[in-house]
């Protein structure tokens, strides 16, 4: 079933279980309005000139996404996907490739208001969540450091005066064990806490042909806690700790594709998988990370002002242990750490919302950030080579980056308002060998504008034009040269409307020129060594489209859609491998111009439906979420690609009648779609890694108020 199929099923259920005009005029069933922060304010979603998919923590809890690269299957327009150990989402065609020490994603990703630099720990678990926000299209006036493709923005809870106590228990196929549990409460007039835990243990879904050994194990801690401290109604402070530590080696469980293997060339009888899960590899792969946060947020709320301060520390260690040739031949193997350490200071001032025609905010960002590597461990064959400081593989990449930024909105009539911002950035990265000096260092500044204007048709419609544009830093390669920094320019028109209070709908289009793309390519006779190029130009545009819809006072509906058009529009001297006889590929220098950019089908579709009703004195609900994405590609060629593919989740709970307990089952992927985690190539073959299979298991939660 594809895209199509699943379009006429959904609207034919919609249809279905729509009642009339006249019922709906009888019951007091409404959709609840969305609040948001995307413009560092809490405005109405619908007032708001940008494009955002705003995501509440039951709902995601509903449509079973519990972690941030599930945020694809409800998301128009984001893709996410994982280079081995670093995550890289997408939206819109705009991500990236780059996975060097101290390299960023395109897409901004912030927890609490806090940025985290570091793709090595982009890959995490949701819990203790309020909502996400995914604003789509460049962020370059209030989230500016590296947000071409737009930012994440995940809100968790904050303490409460009043005491409750939240426990979950829950397991599932192949050895699935999770357990989470929240707690809050006040500990004076003025001041309470939190703490929330979060524990996860998988003994995988694939096995060794060879050794008969489980891999895509995963591991996962996580611990966080709050202490809100209130002095006076103007002035809040809100201290927060976070400590994490994952395994998860699913990314480097890799198998050949089409048995392009230079192993099997070397040796025709070298075993290989015949079923979709299974490897067969020299050695177990490994992914580890540990990240520790330590963060203060103060808010002073002044007559006219409110001054917000942010400031953060984090350090965070990852290491990746892989089989870079895939076989069961000692042919190649890698061991590569990575620390890093990140402080970050931002000072915001924002005016109050006293129904002025005149609303602004100011602010500047600071940030340090500094990655080491000790060593790279290289294995060939029987030689084991530990490249310290050597001239291929650098051991210090820093980056000190600040930012002034402002942005007003001034509302010329009722119907007719203007926002303005302008955000001044400005950027130093320092490259270093441990064996060679001096360091390298370079040095990159950007202004960037964004202007919207707004108009009310009526007190339901908002339409709105929108001009960004949006800046990523240049970088190093590993021969020490410097990539040029990426440029991003952005048009968009959209329609925000909630016609009835039972149906929400909001539209865009969208139109991007895309300059001096960072895009990575494997070089030479390794796996590990990479050289950087920018692709010359590429042309975005496309339609997204999100309807919500209160069908009846238990039904409820979501519905999302992209259609997306993004090709290279100049892209000569591209570096690519082509598999050559035998097993094993080649690099080559095409043109590339033309070609689909990767990781981005042309068209995609969510629908989620939601129905309650009371069964037994206590609350029966049901749930199910269906994501279906066309075909797109892995690399610049077009040569590796994703078929299409359907994600379909599912969960049943029903709540007791004292609302204290509540007993869930739940099943993902069911219709068993097989979708690559990761897919990479190199002189040593194609290889994918198998997201999960379908799953089921059952939830039991404890709620305690």
């Amino acid at each position: 079933m594809r895209i199509g199929s699943y379009a006429t099923l959904t609207f034919t259920m919609l249809a279905i279980a729509a009642p009339s005009t006249a019922v709906f005029a009888q019951n007091d069933v409404t959709i609840e309005e969305i609040v948001v922060t995307a413009q560092r304010r809490e405005e109405q979603l619908s007032d708001v000139p940008l494009s955002i998919t705003a995501l509440g923590g039951e709902y995601l809890e509903s449509a079973l996404i519990s972690e941030t690269r599930n945020l694809q299957f409800v998301t128009p327009g984001l893709t996410w996907s994982a280079s081995g150990p670093f995550a890289q989402p997408t939206i819109r065609g705009v991500g990236t490739s780059v996975t060097g020490l101290g390299a960023s994603p395109n897409v901004a990703l912030y927890v609490d208001g806090i940025y985290n630099p570091m793709q090595a720990t982009g890959l995490f678990e949701f819990h203790n969540v309020e909502r996400i926000e995914v604003l789509k299209g460049p962020q370059g006036t209030l989230f500016g450091r590296n947000a071409t493709g737009g930012a994440i923005r995940i809100v968790t809870k904050d303490p409460q005066q009043d005491p409750s106590l939240f426990l979950s228990a829950g397991a599932g196929e192949e050895g699935l064990l999770e357990s989470s549990g929240y707690v809050t409460g006040g500990l004076s007039d003025n001041l309470a806490a939190d703490f929330a835990y979060a524990v996860t243990q998988d003994d995988g879904y694939y096995r060794d042909i060879v050794t008969g050994a489980r891999l895509a194990e995963r591991d996962q801690l996580a611990l966080r806690s709050k202490i809100l401290f209130r002095p006076s109604e103007a002035v809040k402070f809100v201290l927060s700790g976070y400590y994490s530590e994952q395994n998860d080696d699913s990314p480097y469980a890799t198998q050949a594709i089409d048995g392009n293997l230079q192993a099997l060339a070397m040796d025709p009888d070298t075993p290989q998988p015949t079923g979709p899960f299974q490897v067969a590899h020299s050695f177990a792969p490994e992914i580890t990370s540990e990240a520790a946060m330590l963060a203060l947020r103060a808010e002073f709320e002044l007559a006219s002002a409110v001054i917000t301060s942010i400031s953060a520390y984090t350090d965070q260690d990852s290491n990746a242990v892989a089989d870079g040739d895939g076989s069961v031949l000692p042919l190649l193997g890698f061991d590569f750490p990575s620390e890093n350490e990140t402080f970050q200071q931002e000072l915001t001032i924002a005016s109050v919302d006293s129904g002025e025609a005149l609303r602004w905010i100011v602010g500047a960002f600071y940030l340090k950030d500094e990655n080491s590597r000790d060593y790279f461990r290289l294995t060939l064959g029987s030689n084991v080579l530990e490249l310290v400081g050597s001239g291929t593989f650098n051991t210090k990449l820093n980056a000190e980056a600040w930012a002034l930024f402002g942005e007003l909105t001034y509302d010329f009539t009722e119907q007719l308002s203007v926002t303005a911002g302008l955000r001044y950035s400005e950027e130093e990265q320092t490259q270093g060998y441990r064996a060679r000096h001096p360091d390298y260092s370079d040095k990159w500044d950007d202004l960037s504008p964004r202007i919207s204007v707004t108009y009310a048709v009526n007190d339901a419609t908002n339409l709105y034009a929108t001009y960004s544009e949006g800046f990523k830093s240049g970088t190093f390669n590993s021969n020490s040269s410097a990539v040029a920094p990426e440029e991003i320019s952005a048009y968009e028109v959209g329609i925000k409307s909630r016609p009835t209070d039972r149906l929400s709908v909001n539209a865009s289009a969208f139109h991007y020129d895309y300059q001096d793309i960072q895009i990575q390519a494997y070089l030479g006779d390794s796996t590990a060594v990479t050289q950087l190029q920018n692709a010359a130009e590429a042309n975005i545009k496309g339609l997204e489209l999100e309807v919500l819809a209160k069908l009846s006072a238990g039904f409820s509906a979501r519905l999302g859609a992209a259609f997306t058009d993004a090709e290279y529009d100049s892209f000569p001297g591209a570096t690519t491998l082509d598999p050559i006889p035998g097993g094993g590929n080649v690099g080559q220098r095409i043109d590339a111009s033309g070609n689909r950019m990767i990781r981005t089908p042309k068209f995609t579709l969510n629908a989620g439906l939601s129905y309650q009703t009371l069964v037994g004195g206590g609350e029966l609900h049901m749930a199910t979420n269906v994501f279906v994405s066309n075909r797109f590609y892995w690399d610049v060629a077009n040569r590796l690609d994703q078929g299409a593919y359907e994600m379909i989740n599912a969960r049943a709970s029903w709540t007791t009648p004292n609302e204290r307990m509540r007993f869930s089952v739940w099943g993902e992927n069911l219709a068993d779609a097989r979708m690559g985690l990761w897919v990479g190539s190199s002189t040593r073959g194609d290889r994918v890694a198998w997201a999960r299979p379908r799953i089921f298991g059952a939830t039991v939660e404890l709620f305690v108020n």
